[in-house]
C-alpha cells in the first residue's frame, strides 16, 4: 500500500472511532466492557 492510502485508512478509522465514542449511549458501556476487556483482566 502507498503512504497516502496508509494515511487515509487511519483518518477512516479514526473518525468512526471518535464518531462512535460520541453517539454511544452513556447508558450501556457494558457492552463495550464485554466487547473489550480491560487489559488487566485478560492477563488473568
Amino acid at each position: 500500500m502507498t503512504r497516502k492510502s496508509v494515511l487515509w485508512a487511519a483518518v477512516l478509522i479514526g473518525a468512526v472511532l471518535l464518531i462512535a465514542t460520541l453517539f454511544m449511549p452513556f447508558s450501556e458501556p457494558l457492552k463495550f466492557s464485554i466487547t473489550f476487556p480491560p487489559p488487566g483482566a485478560s492477563v488473568r
